[in-house]
């Protein structure tokens, strides 16, 4: 097993308990993606935080400015630890690991759709009540992409399951072509 995965792990299983007893999962569930998108739009501060060069006092301090009474305490306080313990460079998949978790916990489960135009919330309810149906899951978080190449309809993609209604997939399978 990988050694960043078994890491990872440990620290979203810690921070998802101590989350639970709190009465703290969604709140921090929340921040966790939000730190994480400012970390994917900002690389230089997420590099910053991961520098060895850089003390940990300086970390932590820029952690409690740039934050400044954002983060749920557990959030924060978890940040803190992450840069105390030199884990920091973990946080993302720390987080994938968490949102694993969440998801299992709660019953959701990730739907991928691709199409070829934007889906409108009329549709995209339509398919989670669908998908719901199909699942059993209690939730149904879309990730949605654009996929010119499909030429019509949808590709579905769940778990293990691939459900293919583009045009293209039926072309594609089809005897006569």
């Amino acid at each position: 097993m990988h050694n960043n995965y078994k890491i990872a792990k440990v620290y979203a299983e810690g921070l998802f308990e101590i989350a639970n007893t709190k009465n703290s999962l969604a709140e921090i569930n929340e921040q966790l993606n939000s730190i994480k998108s400012v970390l994917k739009q900002m690389p230089e501060f997420y590099y910053f935080l991961v520098n060895p060069l850089i003390s940990q006092q300086i970390k932590k301090n820029t952690i409690k400015i740039v934050f400044n009474n954002n983060l749920d305490k557990i959030t924060l306080n978890f940040l803190l630890i992450l840069i105390e313990r030199r884990r920091i460079i973990y946080f993302y998949d720390i987080v994938d690991q968490f949102i694993l978790i969440w998801n299992k916990a709660t019953n959701t489960s990730v739907v991928e759709i691709a199409s070829v135009i934007s889906l409108t919330e009329k549709q995209q309810q339509y398919l989670i009540n669908k998908l719901k149906e199909i699942t059993k899951a209690n939730y149904i978080k879309l990730k949605l992409k654009i996929d010119p190449s499909l030429i019509g309809g949808l590709i579905i993609k769940f778990g293990s399951n691939l459900i293919d209604l583009s045009l293209k997939g039926k072309l594609k399978n089809s005897p006569y072509i």
